[in-house]
């Protein structure tokens, strides 16, 4: 369980660095993006730190991000 929360540790670090990125170019769209879809994998992170089923909570995570990036 530690490398999957380590890998949505490093997933919400560059989800923090493409909004960054996004706003310094004056995409909003991409930076609004960005910015919903932190909570998700957060929401992802504790449930993984719980007694989830890893390829479950990935599989739960994919579909929510999807539509976050809407």
């Amino acid at each position: 369980r530690g490398a999957f929360t380590d890998v949505l540790d490093a997933l919400t670090v560059l989800l923090h660095e493409r909004a960054r990125d996004a706003t310094a170019r004056g995409d909003e769209t991409a930076a609004r993006r960005a910015v919903r879809a932190i909570p998700v994998v957060e929401s992802a992170k504790r449930a993984a730190e719980g007694n989830a089923n890893p390829q479950v909570v990935t599989a739960q995570l994919l579909d929510r991000l999807a539509g976050a990036g809407r």
